[in-house]
């Protein structure tokens, strides 16, 4: 598995290299397969934990999913990695963008459109970046923020001492 280091440090490199790995990501069947055991788990009683259609509750437990699974860890000092879903699974480690890339892949897996909300805190440059999922997924209403390198929870997003904010959709490429 690799992990790909970014030298450009233009935000659309980046995004351009997220967008590669959501695209990649989505289509892996080992992430359908995560995608499927976070979706056809049965309470007790034998209902489903996470109710058909219930797009939120779709989003909101693959995003527990990938809170509780891997913890956040920046990247080497000095370097930008990109790692795979695959890898960041594996590593159960990862920082922001690997984040944006497991979840997304695994959202993306299941049929939800998606942005990259990318910020910059406190100067004029980016910095953090963070997923939007698209609910309803056929006819999106709103988008949701997904932070998993926060405790916080689904639905919360920085808000403190942001400067710069820019949203990039996520490309539905039919062979990436």
């Amino acid at each position: 598995m690799k992990m790909y280091q970014v030298e450009s440090g233009d935000i659309d490199d980046r995004i351009s290299w997220l967008d590669m790995e959501l695209n990649e990501g989505k289509r892996s069947p080992r992430i359908r397969q995560i995608a499927s055991s976070i979706l056809t788990r049965k309470t007790s009683t034998g209902e489903w934990a996470v109710p058909e259609r219930d797009w939120e509750a779709e989003v909101d437990a693959a995003y527990k999913f990938v809170r509780d699974k891997v913890r956040y860890t920046r990247d080497i000092h000095d370097v930008e990695l990109f790692q795979k879903p695959d890898r960041t699974l594996q590593l159960r480690i990862g920082d922001c963008d690997d984040l944006t890339i497991l979840l997304g892949s695994i959202l993306g897996s299941i049929g939800f459109p998606l942005r990259i909300r990318v910020v910059g805190l406190g100067g004029n440059s980016f910095q953090h970046v963070y997923l939007l999922a698209g609910i309803p997924p056929h006819d999106v209403k709103k988008w949701k923020p997904l932070d998993p390198s926060r405790a916080e929870g689904p639905g919360w997003e920085v808000t403190e001492n942001v400067t710069i904010k820019q949203d990039y959709e996520v490309t539905s490429e039919e062979n990436p």
